[in-house]
C-alpha cells in the first residue's frame, strides 16, 4: 500500500506567503518547514482514501514540483482530478502549487472549490482560506505596483 505523507502547510504558508516581500518558496521547502514546526495541515486523504493511480500520481507531481518543474506537477494534479473530481485535497494542491507559481487568481479560485468540496473538514477549509488570504495579499500588492 502507498503511504503518503499527511503533512502539509498549516500556518506555515501564513509565514511564507502572506508576507508579500517574501518570495515563493518551492513545494519541497514549504512542506519541511510545515512538517518541522508541526503545522498539520494534510497533503491528501489517507492512502486508503484514494485510488492507487491518483496515489501515484501525487508522488509524481510532488517529485516534479520538487525538481522545479512546476507546470508538468500542475498538468499531473489536473489528470489526478480527472480520476477524482470531488477530492479537495487534490484541489488544494493545485492551489497551492498554482500559488507558488504566481497565478495569483487563480490560485485562489482552486483553494475556493476545495472548500466547497471539503464541507467539515476544518484543517482542509483553513488551509484553502490561507491561499485564498495569500493569493489576494499578492495580488493587491501587484496592483499597487
Amino acid at each position: 500500500m502507498v503511504k503518503l505523507r499527511r503533512r502539509f502547510l498549516g500556518t506555515v504558508l501564513v509565514a511564507a506567503l502572506v508576507d508579500v516581500g517574501a518570495p515563493i518558496q518551492p513545494w519541497n521547502a514549504l512542506t519541511a518547514a510545515a512538517e518541522s514546526e508541526g503545522a498539520g495541515i494534510s497533503a491528501a486523504p489517507a492512502a486508503s482514501m484514494v485510488s492507487p493511480a491518483v496515489a501515484a500520481l501525487l508522488r509524481l507531481a510532488r517529485s516534479q514540483a520538487d525538481a522545479g518543474h512546476g507546470e508538468q506537477a500542475a498538468a499531473t494534479l489536473e489528470r489526478a482530478l480527472r480520476i477524482e473530481p470531488r477530492n479537495p485535497w487534490l484541489w488544494h494542491r493545485l492551489a497551492v502549487l498554482r500559488l507558488q507559481q504566481g497565478y495569483w487568481d487563480r490560485a485562489a479560485e482552486l483553494a475556493k472549490k476545495s472548500s466547497v468540496l471539503a464541507r467539515d473538514h476544518r484543517r482542509l477549509l483553513t488551509g484553502n482560506l490561507e491561499v485564498i488570504q495569500a493569493a489576494r495579499a499578492r495580488i493587491s500588492r501587484s496592483n499597487v505596483e
